[in-house]
């Protein structure tokens, strides 16, 4: 029986990369193909990136305590296991990338 379950995900696996890739390889055409579209029609300027760096501004704001309240559900239900240091790696990475970009923009101003 455990042979014939390790039979079956390796092709369960393989489909869920294929649409994980699938799905990121799409996502950048179509990024970049709105890009293109922007850049053609001239909404790329001053005001598009306010809008944008307000919205990833927002994003952040919400970001922070949605990675704090799963890291404790992680920890309340599965314990301190594999989950919790993933978590815990977002979230690190995260708060390095923001002292990263203001460190930045401070010395840029």
């Amino acid at each position: 029986m455990n042979e014939l379950m390790m039979q079956m995900a390796v092709p369960m696996n393989l489909g869920g990369m294929i649409g994980l890739f699938g799905g990121l390889l799409l996502g950048m055409l179509g990024w970049g193909f709105g890009r293109y579209m922007q850049r053609k029609n001239r909404g790329l300027d001053e005001r598009a990136e306010t809008i944008t760096a307000r919205a990833k501004a927002f994003s952040w704001n919400l970001l922070i305590p949605a990675i704090m309240l799963s890291w404790v559900l992680v920890t309340l239900f599965e314990g301190i296991g594999l989950s919790f240091f993933v978590m815990m790696a977002l979230f690190v990475i995260s708060q390095i990338a923001y002292i990263a970009a203001a460190v930045y923009q401070n010395g840029r101003n």
